[in-house]
C-alpha cells in the first residue's frame, strides 16, 4: 500500500535526535509531513476502491443471482384477438374505430412491487400492431419473474402496486353508445372520445443475461362486449293481402339489465342483474317493412338465470288504415348459452319479426368471435 523506500524508524530516530532550533529539524518535518499526507491519501483512496468493489460485487451476484447494474432491453409484442378482414355487419372484425389506438401505458411488477412504469409515446403507439415495442429497464434481476400490465385508451393510469392496478374499474359505458351514424361499420371515430379502453397482462421470467433483449408477448382485449341488432320483417305476415294488412317499422331499441361498471383487467365477472338500461338508439332506417340495423357495446357479466338477463326490447309502429299503434318485443340475451356477455365478445341478435305480440320468442346460439362471437336468433310475435 506504501512505498517500500520509506523506513518509519529511522526518520522517526532522525527526527528525535535533530535539535529542534536546528535546519535540519525543519526539512525533516516538511518531509514527515509530506509523507503523512501522501499516506492518509493512499489509505483513503483504498478504502473507498475496497468499498466500491464490496458494493459491487453485492449487487451483481447476491445468493447467486445476477443483477443488472443498468438497463436492459425489452422487447413487447400484442397479439390482438381481431381478424383483420373485411368485414360485414354481425362478425368478429373490429371497425375503424374500435381498434384506434390513442393513448397507452405499461406497468411491470415483481412480486405485487411496482418497479417500471412508462406512457407510451405517439410514434410507440402508431407502430404497436406492426412491430414490438423496444424499451430499456433498469434494475431487473436475471431468472425472476415479473408480471407485465398494458393499459391502452384509459389516459394517464394511476396505481402504485399490482393490487392497485387490478382494483381499477370503469364506470362509462355509455360513452361508447350512440346513434347509428357513430358506431356503425363507417364511424372512423370511436363515439368514446378516448377509444375503447384494452388491457392485457403476462407473466414471463427474465433470462440468465440481461445483456440480452427480453422477449414478451401480451394479448390485448377490449373491455366491453359488442351487440349487433338485426330485424328481419316477415313479408308474408305483413302487407295487402297478408295476416296482418298494415305495415310495420322497427323504430330503435333499448339494452336494460346490463352492467354499469366493469374490472380494467379480467377477472370474475358479477352475476347479479345489471341494473343500468341504455337509451334508445336511432335506427339506421325507418322505412316501413324494411329491416333495421343498430349495435350496443356492454359490460361482461357472469351467467344469469332468465328472468335476470340483459334484456333487449325492440320498440316499433304498426300502421293500418291511418291508424298508427306501438309495439314492443322483448329479446332477453342468452349470450354464451347461460346469459353470460364475455368482456371483448361479439354478440348478434336476429330478430324475425312474424307477428304484432312478443309472446313467441325461439332462439338459436352460435359460438364466434370479435373474440367470442355469438349469433342468436329470435322469432318475435305471432
Amino acid at each position: 500500500m506504501f512505498p517500500e523506500s520509506v523506513d518509519f524508524y529511522y526518520i522517526f530516530r532522525f527526527f528525535i535526535s535533530c535539535p529542534l532550533n536546528s535546519p535540519s529539524t525543519h526539512h525533516v518535518k516538511i518531509r514527515v509531513n509530506q509523507i503523512q499526507k501522501n499516506m492518509k491519501r493512499l489509505f483513503s483512496t483504498t478504502v473507498i476502491a475496497l468499498l466500491f468493489f464490496w458494493a459491487c460485487s453485492e449487487e451483481e451476484y447476491t445468493t447467486g443471482i445476477y443483477r443488472n447494474l443498468t438497463e436492459t432491453k425489452i422487447a413487447l409484442s400484442f397479439v390482438s384477438t381481431d381478424q383483420f378482414t373485411t368485414r360485414a355487419f354481425g362478425t368478429n372484425e373490429a371497425t375503424t374505430a374500435e381498434k384506434a389506438v390513442k393513448s397507452g401505458k405499461l406497468f411491470i411488477f415483481k412480486s405485487g412491487n411496482k418497479v417500471f412504469e412508462k406512457n407510451l409515446t405517439n410514434a410507440e403507439l402508431s407502430t404497436l400492431s406492426t412491430q414490438p415495442l423496444v424499451f430499456t429497464v433498469p434494475g431487473l434481476t436475471a431468472s425472476t419473474a415479473y408480471d407485465y400490465y398494458i393499459v391502452l385508451n384509459d389516459g394517464d393510469v394511476a396505481a402504485n402496486n399490482l393490487t392497485a392496478l387490478q382494483a381499477l374499474t370503469q364506470s362509462d359505458i355509455a360513452s361508447y353508445n350512440g346513434p347509428w351514424s357513430s358506431v356503425n361499420d363507417a364511424a372512423t371515430t370511436p363515439n368514446r372520445s378516448g377509444g375503447f379502453v384494452m388491457t392485457g397482462n403476462t407473466s414471463a421470467t427474465t433470462g440468465t443475461d440481461l445483456t440480452q433483449t427480453q422477449d414478451i408477448n401480451v394479448s390485448v382485449k377490449r373491455i366491453t362486449a359488442k351487440l349487433d341488432v338485426n330485424t328481419i320483417i316477415d313479408n308474408t305476415v305483413f302487407g295487402n293481402g297478408n295476416k296482418y294488412g298494415g305495415t310495420i317499422t322497427i323504430d330503435s331499441a333499448v339494452i336494460s339489465k346490463t352492467q354499469g361498471t366493469t374490472s380494467l383487467f379480467a377477472g370474475t365477472p358479477p352475476t347479479t342483474a345489471g341494473t343500468l338500461t341504455l337509451a334508445k338508439q336511432v335506427p339506421n332506417a325507418a322505412t316501413v317493412n324494411s329491416n333495421y340495423q343498430n349495435r350496443f357495446y356492454l359490460f361482461e357479466n357472469g351467467a344469469q338465470e332468465a328472468g335476470s338477463r340483459v334484456t333487449l326490447t325492440l320498440y316499433g309502429t304498426y300502421t293500418y288504415n291511418g291508424i298508427a299503434t306501438p309495439v314492443a318485443y322483448l329479446v332477453e340475451l342468452t349470450g354464451n348459452g347461460n346469459g353470460s356477455i364475455a368482456r371483448n365478445g361479439s354478440y348478434t341478435v336476429t330478430a324475425n319479426i312474424k307477428g304484432l305480440s312478443g309472446t313467441s320468442v325461439s332462439v338459436t346460439i352460435t359460438l364466434n368471435d370479435w373474440e367470442t362471437i355469438v349469433n342468436q336468433d329470435a322469432n318475435l310475435g305471432s
